[in-house]
């Protein structure tokens, strides 16, 4: 008899914080954290255009580079997907790299000049170093097409110029914290109707029978 009272005060407070009232705390918190990391994307998408900017403009692309390190390995929702390549940058490094050859007293100097020349309108294109690397070494087989030219010429690794930093599952900025509160309300919805289905099949077991 002690136990089946030990239910019905159970139940009794169960029912006295109503599924609804949690259902519309969920739906608030819920829409609020989907606004913030709404906002973390487009802050990220700010930083990376940002960056870009930097790498064409060739000012401080450092700076640029760890403020969206710091911003998206501290918030959610700021995945960069493939990550950034400093196209720019790295067009100036090759094309650098092109002219220290062809300054050089190397007997494919001439070599590297004109594919510089046949190649950097597929980059301005393009904009794709990957096309523009392809393109250098199509056009050097074909001019040299018994040595290896482009081992000659000493280019920086694409991979150089190829940023990507990971973004937390949870963090604990505005959006993070309202994502934890919206998936604690959720989970106490659960529990509060397994809780509540137990507690009534234990009642119908124990009632006792005619």
């Amino acid at each position: 008899m002690a136990d089946k009272r030990k239910l019905y005060h159970r139940l009794t407070v169960l029912k006295r914080v109503k599924t609804w009232q949690l259902l519309i705390l969920l739906l608030v918190f819920g829409v609020v954290a989907a606004f913030l990391l709404r906002q973390n994307n487009l802050h990220m998408i700010e930083l990376r255009n940002q960056v870009t900017k930097a790498d064409e403009e060739n000012t401080d692309v450092k700076k640029a580079l760890l403020d969206l390190q710091s911003y998206v390995s501290g918030h959610m929702n700021t995945s960069l997907g493939n990550g950034i390549y400093l196209q720019e940058t790295y067009q100036r490094a090759y094309t650098n790299a092109v002219q220290k050859a062809v300054a050089a007293t190397n007997p494919q100097a001439k070599l590297y000049e004109q594919v510089e020349l046949e190649c950097r309108p597929v980059y301005q294109r393009t904009k794709s170093f990957p096309a523009y690397t392809l393109c250098a070494k199509e056009k050097l087989d074909n001019l040299a097409p018994s040595q290896d030219a482009l081992a000659g010429l000493k280019t920086p690794s694409a991979d150089l110029y190829h940023y990507n930093f990971a973004s937390p599952y949870v963090s604990f900025d505005s959006a993070g914290i309202l994502v934890i509160i919206t998936g604690v309300i959720g989970l106490l919805i659960m529990i509060r109707i397994v809780a509540f289905i137990l507690l009534k099949v234990l009642l119908r077991i124990r009632k006792p029978r005619m």
